[in-house]
């Protein structure tokens, strides 16, 4: 069991928010993704029943790279901060949440280094997961 257990934690690499509200799963950080495929976009919350007053988040996919004449793209502008039972899951005898979107990349999507960012409006933090398409 204690070999599954490191074994899970080196697999899922999560990106950490700043504000410690949440975290991201999904995508993996500089994963290769491809245009006209869906990118998986998972996120977990921690068990607080304050967490509505403490996160308002929104996702994006961007890119920084000005050779790709991008728009912003917003995934979703509410992105879903529930804890409903549907969504709750445990390890040991830590309590969480695990949300999941799934976003269709444009077929018209260039090649190159592209970002799904989280947005906190509450925090006024960013979390920044670098993707390659």
């Amino acid at each position: 069991f204690v070999l599954f257990s490191v074994l899970s934690s080196l697999v899922c690499a999560e990106v950490l928010s700043p504000s410690h509200n949440f975290n991201v799963t999904l995508p993996e950080p500089n994963a290769p993704y491809v245009a006209g495929q869906m990118l998986p976009i998972s996120y977990t919350l921690p068990d607080d029943t304050n967490l509505p007053k403490l996160l308002q988040l929104s996702v994006l996919f961007t890119t920084q790279d000005p050779i790709l004449n991008f728009t912003d793209i917003t995934i979703t502008s509410n992105a879903d901060i529930s804890q409903g039972f549907s969504f709750r899951r445990t390890h040991n005898t830590y309590v969480y949440y695990e949300h999941q979107l799934s976003y269709a990349i444009p077929n018209s999507t260039l090649p190159g280094n592209y970002i799904v960012l989280f947005v906190d409006s509450v925090s006024k933090t960013n979390t920044s997961v670098p993707i390659l398409v």
